[in-house]
């Protein structure tokens, strides 16, 4: 087959119809197919990897916009939800006291936990999710033993196994 480029005008059309049913095959239209079709309805000879080409691009495409779309919905709403966040985290501080002042360890490291990840999220939003440069919010195993020992103001009893 010769590397005719497929029309723009039928791009969409193409587009369309490889996500559409076959009549004659009661199928899902096949690359191959399409190219035939492109042949004998237009005079179009290409192969079906151009077709694939075609397809894949415009599919692309169409996912960009449904991404922005839906990333302009979010970002209308991020304002408020990060002040629920805030208003969260700050109830989290005052449980996380309590059950300081009342030695609940384990309330305490949950209450700790949930204020690391709304953390989180806030970082992971802030730097984006197309940066290369992640935020990251960790420790080992022996610096949290560390730090509750300091909250409840014990020392660990030892090395931390991981």
């Amino acid at each position: 087959m010769s590397a005719t480029a497929i029309p723009e005008a039928l791009e969409e059309v193409l587009t369309e119809m490889a996500g559409a049913i076959n009549p004659a095959t009661k199928k899902r239209w096949q690359l191959r197919e399409l190219a035939a079709w492109l042949l004998a309805e237009h005079g179009v000879e290409c192969s079906h990897s151009a077709v694939s080409r075609v397809v894949l691009k415009h599919r692309r495409a169409r996912a960009a916009l449904a991404r922005e779309a839906l990333r302009e919905r979010l970002l209308e709403s991020l304002s408020t939800d990060f002040d629920a966040l805030d208003d969260m985290s700050a109830g989290l501080r005052e449980l996380a006291e309590v059950h300081r002042d009342v030695k609940n360890p384990k309330a305490f490291v949950a209450c700790v936990g949930e204020m690391r990840k709304i953390a989180a999220v806030k970082a992971h939003i802030a730097v984006g999710t197309d940066s290369e440069d992640r935020i990251t919010l960790s420790g080992s195993a022996g610096g949290l033993a560390e730090f509750l020992g300091t909250a409840f103001g014990s020392e660990p009893a030892g090395p931390v196994e991981k």
